[in-house]
């Protein structure tokens, strides 16, 4: 019997059979280095106590295995493969994940030197950075497609156009040296009557101001 052959009509595209899920960024090997490096050479965690913290390794079993040997460090204790492995044998939870005295006579296998351990922690400390950019980066692309964005801006947008044809715009103050002066709201004074003569014409101001002209005769009043 034939095997069946293929009937979709779908065409897959180059290298669609070799798509694989994106795992975050990690470095097992370095991790494991530099725990090594320490368990050798306790002066290799000088090297990275300033800038590296049990969270930042990929691998919880590194985690725990760098935040044991910085307590007993710190304490001023001397750490190595075998003073470590009576603190690995009672936690439950590092027995649990496999971190046993064959684990870490591994670790011991796997150092390097003191001085590339600043190097590898660096590594293991810029991988954690990477993947706390990829977890932002998806909860903005995920709040992105599940929450409404354009809906509140056009609703602001047509309350503003109801409200500039029902009502007027208030006038704006106007700006004075810096500063914004209100217009002047005293009343407006009458005015002013002219003087007449007793002829009701004008009286000339220079009939008024020469010495011979009477008060009667500039105001009109008899």
């Amino acid at each position: 019997m034939e095997p069946m052959k293929d009937s979709s009509n779908v065409t897959r595209l180059p290298g669609a059979e070799d798509i694989r899920l994106r795992e975050p960024p990690h470095n097992f090997e370095a991790e494991q280095a530099l725990l090594g490096a320490i368990l050798v050479n306790n002066a290799a965690y000088q090297r990275v106590a300033e800038f590296l913290r049990p969270e930042h390794f990929a691998d919880p079993l590194h985690g725990k295995l760098f935040d044991s040997l910085s307590r007993l460090i710190e304490r001023g204790q001397v750490v190595s493969a075998v003073t470590l492995k009576t603190y690995v044998e009672q936690d439950e939870d590092m027995k649990a994940v496999g971190g046993g005295a064959a684990y870490l006579a591994r670790l011991a296998a796997a150092s390097v030197h003191v001085i590339d351990a600043s190097a590898f922690g660096r590594a293991v400390h810029d991988l954690y950075l990477r993947r706390q950019l990829i977890d932002l980066g998806e909860g903005v692309v995920n709040g992105a497609f599940g929450s409404d964005v354009e809906g509140p801006r056009c609703r602001r947008s047509s309350s503003r156009k109801r409200s500039s044809t029902t009502s007027p715009a208030p006038a704006r103050p106007r700006a004075v040296s810096g500063r914004f002066a209100l217009p002047s709201l005293k009343p407006r004074s009458p005015p002013k009557r002219p003087i007449t003569g007793p002829d009701s014409s004008p009286a000339s101001p220079r009939a008024c101001s020469s010495s011979t002209s009477s008060w009667a005769a500039c105001t009109g009043r008899t």
